[in-house]
């Protein structure tokens, strides 16, 4: 099952969903072939008893076989052990492979044997205490009567495969166009341009989706954040850089902006100072923002 899984894992959705068909294909043939015909002719046989039961009770209601059934019977009389009615030359040899004379007394006897390839089905029925009647289904019915329970099982099988590949191909296209929509809201993220994403789902790939807008909101405040962060950062730190500039030049020229040279000296530490404080605070913040995203990860 691993290996399945591995070997599924490294296809498309598309190759994924036709390697399932492939194995559900599989399947049903193997249950069709394998399973199924190996316990249809017990099916079979116990409808043809049925069969013959029924066409029984009709025989000593009216005592007079039906010409047109499909079943075939036989008297037998015990006594001179021998069949009253003529026997078909078609089962003439079925015939004497049945033995009449099993112990009916617990009543009728249900049996079958194989011959020539062909299952025969057959059943003793014991009546008026001296007479055993003998039924046989036809081969002809019988097999077309399997033939038919095999086409219809198959049948039934082929539109159960289908009606799950369709199911199957629905659910794989309501996963690829959704994942498709997400695929191409990234990208476009990716290359900076305005992008919206809603795919109106509840489950997981609409918590995937419902993640991914949340993120980029946040991702779009941090940058705001940043970006008045360091234009604010920008405009405090040229001050002090003009001043910085503009007494260095003005002490290399002779000219003292603060009355003395020291005073002056001490203006430019000052604005210095306030320099470094400001770079202090970024490295600070840089720093924390590290740490808070390590953190989470």
């Amino acid at each position: 099952m691993k290996r399945i899984r591995i070997w599924l894992s490294n296809f498309s959705l598309i190759q994924q969903f036709l390697a399932v068909v492939f194995l559900m294909v599989a399947f049903s043939v193997f249950f069709t072939f394998a399973f199924l015909n190996k316990n249809i002719d017990s099916f079979v046989n116990n409808q043809m008893f049925s069969y013959i039961h029924t066409e029984q009770k009709e025989f000593l209601q009216t005592r007079t076989f039906d010409e047109d059934s499909n079943v075939i019977s036989y008297i037998y009389n015990v006594d001179s052990q021998r069949y009253l009615n003529t026997i078909d030359e078609e089962y003439s040899e079925i015939v004497e492979m049945i033995d009449p004379n099993v112990n009916v007394d617990l009543g009728t006897v249900d049996n079958s044997f194989d011959y020539e390839d062909v299952s025969i089905v057959y059943s003793i029925m014991p009546y008026d205490n001296y007479y055993r009647l003998v039924s046989i289904v036809k081969n002809s019915y019988r097999n077309e009567y399997r033939q038919a329970l095999v086409s219809g099982v198959v049948n039934v099988t082929l539109y159960a495969v289908m009606g799950m590949i369709c199911l199957v191909m629905l659910w794989v296209v309501s996963l690829i166009r959704p994942l498709n929509q997400i695929k191409a809201y990234i990208n476009k993220l990716r290359t900076g341009e305005k992008a919206e994403l809603y795919l109106g789902r509840n489950d997981e790939i609409g918590e995937v989706a419902e993640a991914l807008t949340t993120m980029n909101e946040e991702l779009s405040e941090q940058q705001h954040i940043r970006d008045e962060m360091i234009q604010n950062i920008s405009h405090d730190l040229k001050t002090p850089i003009a001043t910085i500039k503009s007494y260095s030049e003005s002490i290399k020229d002779g000219i003292y902006p603060y009355e003395t040279l020291e005073k002056s000296v001490d203006v430019i530490g000052e604005n210095a100072n306030r320099l470094e404080k400001k770079v202090y605070s970024l490295i600070t913040y840089n720093k924390l923002g590290y740490l808070v995203d390590t953190d989470k990860g």
